[in-house]
């Protein structure tokens, strides 16, 4: 789970914002340490969040960087129907 850079009051979700706000100011691109028990929403500023899981033959716990561009570009450039009717309205 990605993070934006704004304050905590401001909150995370961002849906209703404008698709320009969405994509530059609240672009949630940055990352999160989540720690080994899963449960650290330490902010760590990298474009990847880390996160742990078991893995190989002896099931050893190890930390992965997974990226967050991909899935914050997503969600960033899909219009939402508020955004198509102002889009419209403006038209």
């Amino acid at each position: 789970m990605s993070i934006a850079a704004v304050p905590n009051y401001l909150g995370s979700i961002f849906s209703t914002a404008s698709p320009g706000l969405r994509f530059g100011m609240y672009l949630q691109l940055w990352g999160v340490d989540h720690g080994k028990d899963g449960q650290g929403k330490t902010p760590i500023w990298t474009t990847h969040d880390l996160n742990w899981r078991e893995t190989g033959k002896d099931k050893k716990l190890r930390q992965f960087k997974d990226e967050n561009k991909t899935a914050c570009l997503k969600s960033a450039c899909g219009l939402t129907a508020n955004d198509k009717a102002a889009f419209i309205a403006l038209g």
